[in-house]
């Protein structure tokens, strides 16, 4: 696997999800990544596939942009696992934050609508309180138990089978996945009732990749809009939008129609997209430094080495290094249902992180990403005399 930056070019051409103008040539280039983010379903190693795809910049309004595409399949699987400390934290400052939006409005309520609510439905907390929840996301049945004013229907965003208007629309962690910003922004404005209100949640895309967290570009993730450029978008199809911050974490929205017309784009900066190329340059740099720094960190000890984090994390270090994979004798995640399961790609077994107190200092490697202080604190919790690589 590598991750590389890549010359300018007109051999390939996409176009922005959000402002529509054409991209030229992709800037950098993901080779060899695993199709699948995360578990295997067996322990067939002829299953694995492994995917190229491209990192593109819009000249004009600066947004990344990636041309994977996965199949409902694999992303029924990478999409089902956002567990630990800090997303339990991401879902309860969500459920606060649209209550606060709703305020004396939320008992007035009568149909809601969560997209993609994958294994953590956020309308859960709801369910007293709106008569009639209606939950789409790409899997076969719903995850979680559903209550009588609770439905759910396996359906993609935006989908012509989807015909009704909602007083409140949430969708948290999905829009990045949308093959289309534009298209689902504009989706979100159909479906919303006159004083109806919808509540994002994305990750903070500009954050995650200043520092260089390995999982801010992924497979799985095709568009990576910054707050300038969902404010551009709204202002555009004649939305209104207030945004609030969860940490360095994600990116919270609140959208409903606006009164105003629809104003023209305002970010044809050059700088914006030049900018944010020089930080994917950077970001892939740290991470082909990080794989140095790991490979030097094994290369004199003889104490177990373990990685930290079933999904890309720990796919990414292993599939770029033959060296650390060499070594590695584990892989731990709080996910319960990863456990005793195949990281994808390749032969390693996922165990939770109490395996750590089993060795006796044991090396353990833990890519930046948002979860990182969370597993590095719970490691030297269960082991204290772990050495940390993070």
């Amino acid at each position: 696997m590598k991750i590389i930056m890549l010359s300018p070019s007109t051999e390939n051409s996409l176009t922005c999800s959000s402002c529509r103008r054409l991209m030229p040539f992709p800037v950098g280039k993901i080779e060899n990544a695993p199709a699948i983010l995360g578990c295997s379903q067996n322990a067939i190693l002829e299953e694995n596939k492994f995917l190229n795809f491209q990192i593109y910049v819009c000249p004009f309004c600066g947004l990344i942009q990636t041309d994977t595409r996965l199949d409902n399949q694999s992303y029924e699987i990478v999409h089902s696992h956002a567990v630990g400390g800090v997303w339990a934290e991401h879902a309860n400052k969500l459920a606060e934050f649209i209550s606060i939006c709703l305020g004396s409005s939320l008992r007035k309520l009568e149909t809601a609508l969560e997209i993609g609510p994958s294994v953590n439905p956020i309308l859960k907390t709801l369910t007293q309180v709106i008569p009639c929840i209606q939950y789409i996301d790409l899997m076969n049945e719903a995850p979680f138990k559903l209550t009588p004013n609770e439905h759910y229907e396996k359906l993609p965003f935006p989908s012509t089978l989807l015909l009704d208007k909602y007083d409140l629309i949430v969708a948290s962690h999905v829009l990045e996945h949308a093959e289309s910003i534009y298209g689902f922004m504009e989706a979100i404005k159909r479906h919303l009732s006159v004083n109806g209100i919808a509540i994002l949640s994305i990750p903070n895309f500009h954050e995650w990749i200043t520092k260089k967290y390995w999982n801010a570009i992924t497979s799985e993730h095709l568009g990576y809009p910054f707050a300038e450029h969902l404010q551009d978008l709204c202002s555009r199809l004649g939305l209104d939008v207030e945004f609030a911050y969860f940490k360095l974490h994600s990116i919270f929205m609140r959208v409903s129609l606006s009164s105003k017309d629809k104003c023209s784009s305002d970010l044809h900066q050059d700088h914006v997209a030049n900018n944010t190329v020089q930080m994917i340059e950077d970001w892939i740099e740290e991470i082909n430094k990080k794989i140095i720094q790991y490979e030097e960190a094994i290369s004199d000890v003889s104490q177990e080495v373990i990685l930290a984090g079933a999904s890309h994390l720990s796919q990414y270090v292993v599939l770029i290094s033959e060296r650390v994979r060499s070594r590695v004798k584990v892989v731990v995640d709080n996910a319960t249902d990863k456990h005793g399961k195949r990281l994808y790609g390749t032969e390693l077994i996922v165990y939770p992180f109490d395996i750590v107190k089993k060795y006796k200092s044991p090396l353990v490697i833990i890519p930046p990403s948002p979860y990182a202080g969370e597993m590095i604190e719970q490691v030297l919790t269960l082991n204290a005399s772990s050495q940390i690589i993070s």
